[in-house]
Parts: C-alpha cells; sequence; structure tokens
C-alpha cells in the first residue's frame, strides 16, 4: 500500500490499488484466526488469573 502513494500526485489507478489493498487485508485479517484470540484468551484461563491474563493477551 504504501510504495503506491509514494509518488505525488496520487493519480486514480494508484488510489483504487490502495483501497483494494485495505480491502484485502480487511477481509484476510477478519476471516483468519486473529480475532479469535480474544475468545480463546477469555475461555482458556482461570477466573482467578482471567484479568492478568486478558490484560497481557490483548
Amino acid at each position: 500500500m504504501a510504495a503506491l502513494g509514494v509518488e505525488k500526485p496520487i493519480k486514480a489507478p494508484r488510489l483504487t490499488g490502495i483501497v483494494a489493498m485495505i480491502v484485502i487485508f480487511a477481509l484476510g485479517f477478519a476471516s483468519g484466526w486473529r480475532p479469535l484470540a480474544y475468545v480463546v484468551v477469555t475461555e482458556v484461563t482461570s477466573l482467578r488469573l482471567r484479568d492478568h491474563t486478558s490484560r497481557l493477551g490483548f
């Protein structure tokens, strides 16, 4: 994304490429394992250590 925005002024095809890469990143992030980290951290830990473990995990 950064390489497409280096040249000034940014032309329309490059701007479209930047937006497309942002969308691809968001879809890949949301459909991958990363959003599950919040669920796993809160469900796996014991009740006594849940607060500390959640702070460390997040």
